[in-house]
């Protein structure tokens, strides 16, 4: 029972958290993708306990049945439902403007989030990319610039943890790891 509450706690967390973010989002795309995860979250909520589905009419997290019904249509009409409930979102370091101050100073390392940004950029290529292509594709997919010393010095410390890979007799490429 403590953990179902615990679950049940943890996830109307991460409801929040995507509604601040669908709140924030800077275009339709991103909104409506929290929007869906808030949906499914709510979802998965009403399937482990029927009556904490009950509190979730109320203005901060909730939504209607009818909006569950139009959510469940789209997204089967749609054919393509990559939005799945994933527990790892609700230990995702790349979101934390849920935590407490004192919490936040501490995890808001500059360099963590740059890790997270490049194992996400080689996830979405799918190939190994040289130092100046991770550049180029971290200023277009996140708005960052930063200097070539300074990510080839990140990259090499990524690989020494194994985070990444840098193929034998290979300069400056880099992959993640067969998972």
């Amino acid at each position: 029972m403590a953990n179902d509450t615990d679950l049940v706690r943890r996830i109307k967390a991460e409801i929040v958290v995507q509604q601040n973010c669908a709140r924030k989002a800077r275009n339709d795309r991103a909104r409506e993708a929290h929007d869906e995860r808030i949906v499914l979250l709510k979802d998965c909520l009403r399937q482990i306990s029927p009556a904490s589905g009950s509190d979730l009419k109320d203005g901060r997290a909730g939504t209607s049945w009818s909006d569950h019904q139009a959510h469940s249509e789209r997204t089967s009409s749609a054919g393509d439902n990559d939005d799945k409930f994933n527990p790892e979102d609700l230990v995702d370091l790349t979101r934390l403007d849920d935590l407490p101050e004192d919490m936040r100073a501490e995890l808001e390392d500059p360099y963590r989030n740059l890790d997270t940004q490049v194992v996400d950029l080689l996830r979405t290529v799918g190939q190994a990319l040289e130092v100046d292509k991770i550049r180029v594709g971290l200023y277009r997919l996140f708005g960052i610039s930063i200097d070539q010393a300074k990510l080839s010095n990140r990259l090499y410390k990524l690989a020494s943890r194994g985070v990444l890979i840098k193929p034998p007799r290979s300069r400056g490429l880099y992959t993640l790891p067969a998972t």
